[in-house]
């Protein structure tokens, strides 16, 4: 997981470098009596690196391009993404240069105006290449500054020395450096042989305190935890007894799992003919609930037992005899 790294300093420090003691990774500060640590050579990975592992407060050195934004450590690279590439991009460029041999067209000749008849073609534009080295006001080499030839994107990266080369060159032009932390310059150059190694110096801004560090990492999203199952309600089972009964004897019913409340107590033919009614109420899942039957005939009957504030239902058939 890459590392992010967010650096401020609320309070720059008014004490000047140059008068500092050289120490280990920096320079020693007598008025606070604490070592300055040099980031402003370093890269976004270096200094997110330096700041992963170490704890409590700390003045440093920076260049202004390098706080308050985030700074990140570069995630390592995939092994088998390297011996990939390694494997197959060489024979990928020898398919391109076998394809770009057997399809090479002789190069067409091109006649300037004029030379056919023993004129003098028109004078082009100087073509070259600058080569230099960027350095600040102290003498000391910028590494990685970037240079461009004014108006297009014909353009380098110097090296950690501060060397580059800047081939393609349509004189007169202005090349312009730039590097993080330091003011933008611009450097007009008239031909490749007046300015064929030249020094450009850049003043640059720099920032000093103590540090104030905020990590942050990126988070894996929560993985979704499973929902329960519902839980299932519990099937309502209803018990008459006794069964079979005698004809005009009382019917008992209870069951499990049934709603407390009042319940229609209704007794049905097997031709679906209701021949009896009556009602009775549940005060607890223990209760029980009588249905008298005078005057029934002997016979099976379906016996119907409605809440009758819910709607719902259940059934169960009985015999009475004689």
């Amino acid at each position: 997981m890459a590392q992010h790294v967010h650096l401020q300093i609320p309070s720059a420090c008014g004490e000047r470098w140059a008068g500092m003691q050289p120490a280990e990774r920096g320079r020693f500060c007598a008025s606070c009596q604490k070592t300055v640590v040099d980031f402003s050579a370093m890269s976004d990975a270096e200094v997110a690196r330096y700041f992963s592992t170490h704890r409590g407060p700390l003045c440093g050195r920076f260049t202004a391009g390098q706080l308050d934004r985030d700074l990140r450590e570069p995630r390592k690279p995939l092994p088998w993404l390297r011996g990939f590439f390694t494997a197959t991009l060489p024979a990928f460029l020898l398919s391109l240069k076998a394809s770009a041999q057997e399809g090479r067209l002789p190069a067409p000749v091109e006649v300037a105006p004029g030379a056919a008849a023993g004129g003098t073609a028109p004078a082009q534009p100087e073509k070259g290449s600058i080569s230099g080295v960027v350095r600040d006001a102290q003498g000391n080499d910028i590494p990685f500054a970037t240079i461009v030839v004014k108006g297009t994107r014909n353009g380098v990266t110097a090296d950690a020395g501060g060397r580059f080369t800047v081939p393609d060159i349509h004189f007169p032009a202005v090349l312009q450096v730039s590097c993080v932390g330091y003011q933008p310059y611009e450097f007009p150059v008239t031909g490749s042989q007046e300015a064929a190694a030249i020094t450009l110096i850049m003043e640059h801004r720099m920032m000093m305190g103590e540090v104030v560090v905020v990590h942050t990492r990126r988070r894996k999203a929560p993985k979704a935890q499973p929902k329960p199952a519902p839980i299932a309600a519990a099937t309502p089972v209803l018990r008459a007894y006794p069964n079979p009964v005698a004809a005009g004897a009382p019917l008992t019913i209870d069951g499990l799992h049934l709603e407390t409340g009042r319940y229609r107590l209704e007794l049905y033919t097997v031709a679906g003919q209701r021949v009896h009614a009556g009602t009775g109420i549940l005060e607890t899942t223990t209760s029980k609930m009588t249905l008298p039957t005078p005057g029934m005939l002997p016979g099976t009957y379906l016996l119907r037992v409605t809440h009758e504030k819910s709607g719902r239902a259940n059934s169960l058939q009985v015999v009475l005899t004689d």
